[in-house]
């Protein structure tokens, strides 16, 4: 997700070099405006996006961690490892991983009578899929692609509005002098066009391949624990 903010930040220098920030050439300013703001709105969702992917990583690094703990554990002695994760407190290191395992050893316990146990129920009851949506949020992440799109679209109709609400004129002469302020709104339509739907297009292939890797790691924890 580092690559985000990479191309970010190309994206925005292009659009402050086309708009003639560096050279000092700024044509027009609110063309100029609506980009910067149109930009922020698109960093400021990257921001939030980033923390749930921070997060997530540090959420299936603890269930890599885990999983390979169980492999040597059970790889050093070949015994049933149930016993010992029964008792344990706070394997994973992680408050929201931890909390749904120390539900998981409540129900187990109610299976436990002096002949052992009766019943089990599955870990993936506990930690599953929802919960890694829970921690990628992902009723917010799935949303900013079309979001990203939505925004291109917005400002191609800002920009098409701007360059039609300057043009006026009923004669090839008049028609010829407002053709310069058509162009400036179709620059701005033009451009947040072009950068939503890139972003967005990338945010799809970044955000699939980090859902991918995070459910990846949950169902190499899920088997290695039913193992």
């Amino acid at each position: 997700y580092y690559f985000l903010f990479l191309l970010y930040i190309v994206m925005v220098a292009i659009i402050l070099y086309i708009n003639g920030v560096f050279t000092g050439q700024v044509t027009d300013m609110a063309n100029l405006m609506i980009n910067l703001i149109f930009l922020v709105v698109i960093g400021i969702m990257f921001l939030i996006s980033t923390v749930s992917f921070i997060r997530l990583n540090r959420c299936t690094d603890s269930l890599l961690q885990v999983t390979d703990q169980i492999y040597r554990a059970y790889g050093s002695g070949n015994h049933n490892l149930w016993e010992e994760y029964s008792k344990k407190k706070q394997p994973f290191g992680d408050e929201v991983l931890d909390d749904a395992f120390l539900r998981y050893q409540k129900r187990m316990r109610n299976y436990q009578t002096k002949r052992g146990l009766v019943g089990s129920c599955d870990i993936e009851e506990y930690i599953n899929e929802s919960l890694i949506n829970r921690v990628a949020k992902t009723y917010f992440n799935s949303a900013i692609s079309g979001t990203m799109t939505g925004l291109g679209i917005l400002g191609t109709f800002i920009g098409l509005s701007i360059g039609l609400g300057s043009f006026n004129g009923n004669d090839i002469y008049t028609i010829s002098e407002n053709i310069g302020p058509l162009l400036e709104g179709m620059k701005v339509a033009f451009h947040t066009s072009v950068y939503g739907i890139f972003f967005s297009l990338v945010f799809t292939f970044v955000y699939r391949g980090i859902m991918s890797d995070a459910y990846e790691k949950l169902e190499n924890f899920q088997n290695a624990f039913r193992q």
